[in-house]
């Protein structure tokens, strides 16, 4: 090994990806931005590195570690941020199995099920735990001070705060608090995008803080920061956040920009100040930039709508999530139903674009309570049939969407104490409590799986012919 190793970081494959130009619900352009802070900070100290994403050329499994195979590298480092996509990345692991490189699995998901996942997967050295830039750039320095993974002793690694390895754990590491410190996370498909023909649709990510101010109970984001000793929420500053829009603008083109933030407000006055700073930074700027935020429902007023439109806000996401009463109770949510009526009454009269979330189906469902997901809708929309229409559109999750169970979080914990969680640690599902429960959710779930037939039948031989 050289004394300047290479590293390859891979965004490891998943079935949320598409070729580039091909995918719909990203309008053909989606980048993961974690895979391009860590890169960006081993560049930063001098360290080479390579990225490989493979959920953005599409690439399952076998492409992914072909490509892998076909490059030279002292250490892989691993990106598998969610656990529902991790199924693909566990096949993509064993076929690596034969990687003589030391192998560094990181994200989400991995930082909560460390143990498990090195036990079950012997190709890999060591999982990053938490956030990695830090880690990373140590590790990599640690090799390159001469000393290796390899052989029976992983002392070198010990020494590097942040780390899970096959023998022990190494200190927390404190989360990254000045995020306004760490570099600009590298874009190599931004390259691409910049070569477009029809680049107008596609947007750059920005992740403006990290982190979330919420106590949603089917969530692991406070799970994970859990692993760094640091604040729940950060921010970076208004100025460093429009400084990247501009740098993307000026080197890419990118003109729409969407704010990937977990918590974009943060729940906070001092968010909420922070949110009307950066739209007026960009005013002051004089950036024509149309933008794409999420938030919850009890972080949208008129006021924040107002400023937010005129520097260039153009659609936003509500996390409603909640359907009835008890589920708020349930998902640990902290809004109240007048809160979700009034946040979509407000972006509907700001006449911005929307989309919205309900997690319709759980263990403890009762088919009565699916009712009053619409009342609220009917609510919002104040008996006006064309507004009920628009925002029955601005649905994204449809009524068969589902509890995803994510090793954990708080939900997993009480399903599994009432005896209702089944799989294992990698891809849970559940029983209903409710038997007419079950029996509605299978009705709908087979609807949805005959119109969808329906629908590829149609794609497949229909259009075609009408084309010709």
């Amino acid at each position: 090994m050289s004394d300047r190793p290479k590293l390859l970081l891979v965004s490891a494959p998943h079935n949320f990806g598409w070729p580039w130009g091909q995918g719909n619900f990203y309008k053909g352009f989606y980048e993961y931005l974690g895979t391009g802070y860590l890169a960006a900070a081993c560049k930063q100290a001098g360290i080479s590195v390579e990225i490989l994403d493979a959920p953005f050329h599409g690439w399952g499994p076998a492409r992914t570690v072909k490509e892998i195979k076909d490059r030279q590298f002292d250490v892989l480092g691993i990106s598998a941020n969610w656990q529902e996509f991790f199924p693909q990345c566990a096949a993509m692991l064993e076929l690596l199995s034969d990687v003589k490189a030391p192998v560094i699995l990181g994200g989400h998901f991995p930082t909560i099920a460390r143990k498990e996942l090195l036990k079950d997967f012997p190709v890999l050295s060591a999982i990053c735990v938490g956030e990695g830039e830090v880690t990373l750039v140590e590790a990599m320095e640690a090799l390159a001070a001469g000393r290796s993974l390899q052989g029976p002793k992983t002392t070198p690694w010990l020494e590097v705060p942040g780390l899970a390895l096959k023998s022990q754990e190494t200190p927390r590491r404190p989360m990254v608090t000045d995020l306004d410190s760490l570099p600009f996370p590298l874009r190599p498909q931004a390259e691409m995008y910049r070569a477009s023909k029809n680049p107008g649709a596609a947007s750059a990510n920005i992740l403006s803080s990290r982190g979330c101010g919420g106590t949603c109970t089917f969530c692991t984001i406070h799970a994970f920061q859990a692993t760094n000793p640091g604040p729940r929420w950060r921010a970076r500053s208004p100025e460093n956040t429009v400084d990247e829009m501009e740098a993307l603008q000026k080197d890419y083109g990118f003109t729409n920009f969407r704010f990937v933030d977990e918590d974009f407000f943060g729940r906070c006055d001092e968010g909420r100040a922070r949110a009307e700073a950066i739209a007026r930074e960009i005013l002051k700027r004089g950036i024509k930039a149309r933008l794409e935020i999420y938030c919850r429902a009890d972080e949208v007023d008129p006021d924040i709508l107002k400023i937010l439109k005129e520097a260039g806000l153009s659609s936003i996401y509500l996390s409603l999530d909640a359907v009835s009463e008890s589920d708020i109770e349930l998902y640990g949510k902290g809004t109240t139903r007048k809160q979700m009526v009034d946040s979509l009454r407000y972006v509907m009269e700001s006449g911005l674009e929307f989309g919205y979330s309900f997690i319709f189906w759980h263990p403890y469902r009762k088919v009565s309570e699916i009712r009053e997901a619409f009342d609220l809708l009917e609510q919002a929309a104040g008996g006006d049939a064309k507004a009920y229409s628009r925002i029955l559109k601005g649905m994204q999750t449809g009524i068969i969407s589902d509890l995803v169970v994510l090793t954990g979080s708080p939900l997993e914990e009480r399903i599994r104490k009432d005896g209702l969680l089944k799989g294992n640690y990698r891809e849970y599902s559940y029983n209903f409590a409710d038997p007419s429960a079950a029996m509605a959710y299978s009705l709908v779930k087979g609807y949805k799986k005959v119109r969808n037939t329906a629908g590829n039948i149609w794609n497949s031989l229909l259009r075609p012919r009408m084309k010709s």
